[in-house]
């Protein structure tokens, strides 16, 4: 019957999904076809056309999964009722554990962002801005005295994410370097540095 998907529907495109990520992040979006898709799961590229019309959509999916991960995950972290300082460390904590246990290589595939359409790119920015608010909430918390000022406090919201977000790209979960340690290193670095911002004597407010 039309318009029924079969029991493995779900199944097959995991399968799409999974070796297009391993193809994207070793070759490059650009550099990867359908074929070479299809072949990794040993299907006809009418098979691969049949559950993502474009290679784009396939990069689009992968990139969509991730942010929707990252986004309610960090989200929630930093809905916790816990004094600014906790919520603080369980944010980086659980960021970094994200980046740690998920299987694609977030900072390759992210480089491929601009291949997609506008429309879809933006999308994915819209979702990517949701754990920064989430921080930014965060910080205001721990300095007030930043709320007021616009660009100060996002500013600050960057170098902070930022200096998370870097992490995934030189950390290997499995070498000596402990996760709770990396968090305890990374958040006195970020305390310290929005502690010690007072608007009455930074530049934004000269």
């Amino acid at each position: 019957m039309a318009g029924i998907r079969s029991k493995d529907h779900d199944a097959k495109r995991r399968l799409i999904l999974e070796s297009a990520a391993n193809l994207f992040a070793a070759r490059g979006f650009t550099a990867t076809s359908v074929a070479q898709i299809s072949a990794a799961c040993n299907a006809s590229k009418a098979w691969i056309y049949h559950y993502f019309p474009a290679k784009e959509d396939i990069l689009f999916a992968l990139l969509q999964e991730f942010v929707d991960e990252v986004r309610d995950r960090l989200t929630n972290a930093a809905k916790q009722d816990l004094p600014p300082e906790a919520s603080l460390r369980l944010f980086i904590e659980e960021a970094l554990n994200i980046y740690a246990q998920y299987r694609i290589n977030y900072p390759v595939l992210f480089n491929e962002m601009v291949f997609l359409p506008l429309e879809q790119q933006e999308q994915l920015k819209a979702i990517e801005n949701e754990p920064v608010d989430a921080l930014e909430a965060i910080l205001i918390r721990l300095n007030p005295a930043i709320a007021s000022l616009t660009d100060l406090k996002r500013s600050l919201t960057y170098i902070a994410f930022g200096t998370i977000n870097a992490t995934s790209n030189w950390y290997n979960p499995a070498g000596s370097i402990r996760i709770d340690t990396l968090t305890d290193v990374i958040y006195a670095t970020v305390l310290a540095g929005v502690l010690a911002v007072r608007p009455d004597k930074h530049p934004w407010n000269a």
